[in-house]
């Protein structure tokens, strides 16, 4: 106990307070005394009078009349002029202060239910883009957490004013950081690259480190991890990231997605395409597995949410595959053209995708192929329903890879 009245005395706040009680004490017994038995001086009167006195207000429902009286009067009007003002300089000062570290990123932040936005890089833009576009006038409350200049974050508080920002400054890999953030409240923590990067370090390596400490402080907060080299997808998913994003043209379109519309976009590597359920090693087939997709006994094609098959774009390497089928006799396409083992991974959008992937009303496959092996080599399979032989490799200079599917 009297630890905590010396910690509280010690407070400028407390001890302008308990200057203001003694001047009001002291002036009302001191016009008491010098007034003698006017009205001013009877019951409450002469508290009640010094602190009208020292406030300013001046009720005029009590003065006093001999010149001693108002001469102490004069006094307590500019001790309490004197003691009101510096309350409210030192109470307006905190909150200026508070203010300040909040806007420098330094300060705990008091909020709920929100966006965190981890690290810094020249997709921000474009992932604040996607989001104001999707959110439908719903006000977003983000966070960012990262080590740029103030300028930068001061800039896109300007450009987004519909979007409600707070900002903390240091290494989203940190607990104190998190903490500072309130994790633990947030809906959901988006974890992009940073532009600049120790040396030797991976992009990759802070965003799989980030989400693992993410996970570990707050196991039931969405984690949406945007990685660089699609190698690092297993390690990522190990980190129990739930969503992962892959560099490219539709990443920052992918991310808000995820966030405004969970499940809608999904990232598929080459290895979990070959664990689901399908016939002859096509990806079509797999693909029309997921949920919200459907497709028939007899064809390889697929429809999203009820939409017809031709209004999914399909991509590889950014080219449209126009009719990518086999036997297209039965039912229109039984087996597709593409071999499975030349794709590294599929980015799958089913509504709502940016208008610069043409008019498709359904779905947007966009499919990568994968990086050539070492040296040189050729394999060659024979399936249930299909043939296929590979080649591929290097000469230092350029790689290729060849399929044929048949």
């Amino acid at each position: 106990m009297v630890e905590f009245l010396r910690s509280a005395l010690r407070r400028p706040v407390v001890q302008i307070t308990s200057g203001i009680l003694t001047v009001m004490i002291i002036g009302g017994y001191g016009i008491g005394l010098l007034e003698g038995t006017q009205d001013i001086t009877e019951g409450n009167n002469p508290f009640w009078w010094a602190i009208v006195t020292m406030t300013t207000v001046g009720y005029g429902d009590f003065s006093p009349m001999s010149p001693e009286g108002r001469l102490f009067a004069v006094v307590i009007m500019f001790a309490g002029i004197s003691l009101i003002a510096l309350l409210t300089a030192t109470i307006s000062s905190v909150f200026v202060a508070r203010k300040i570290r909040e806007d420098k990123g330094l300060e705990k932040l008091n909020v709920t239910d929100h966006i965190l936005l981890c690290g810094w890089n020249k997709n921000v833009d474009r992932i604040m883009d996607s989001l104001q576009s999707l959110s439908q006038g719903k006000k977003l409350q983000i966070v960012l957490i990262n080590e740029a200049s103030e300028d930068a974050i001061a800039a896109i508080r300007n450009k987004y004013r519909e979007i409600k920002f707070k900002f903390v400054r240091g290494d989203y890999t940190r607990e104190t950081i998190l903490e500072r953030a309130n994790l633990k409240s947030a809906s959901t923590a988006i974890v992009v690259p940073n532009d600049s990067l120790e040396a030797g370090s991976h992009p990759d390596e802070k965003t799989i480190f980030g989400t693992l400490t993410m996970k570990t402080l707050a196991p039931n907060i969405r984690v949406i991890a945007y990685i660089t080299e699609r190698e690092n997808l297993t390690h990522i998913k190990r980190a129990n990231a739930d969503e992962v994003i892959l560099s490219d043209d539709l990443g920052a379109y992918m991310i808000a997605s995820h966030v405004l519309d969970p499940g809608v976009p999904q990232t598929l590597s080459r290895e979990e395409i070959r664990t689901m359920p399908q016939l002859g090693e096509d990806i079509y087939r797999a693909i029309g597995r997921l949920p919200g997709i459907s497709g028939g006994d007899f064809s390889a094609r697929f429809n999203v949410r009820g939409g017809d098959h031709d209004q999914v774009l399909v991509t590889l390497d950014g080219l449209e595959l126009q009719e990518p089928f086999h036997l297209k006799d039965i039912a229109g396409g039984a087996l597709s053209i593409v071999d499975l083992e030349v794709v590294g991974g599929v980015d799958l959008m089913t509504g709502g995708f940016p208008a610069d992937y043409g008019d498709r009303q359904s779905a947007v496959l966009d499919m990568e192929s994968r990086t050539p092996g070492p040296g040189r080599r050729i394999s060659a399979g024979v399936g249930l329903t299909n043939i296929r032989v590979l080649a591929e490799g290097g000469t230092g200079d350029m790689d290729w890879l060849l399929s044929a599917r048949r």
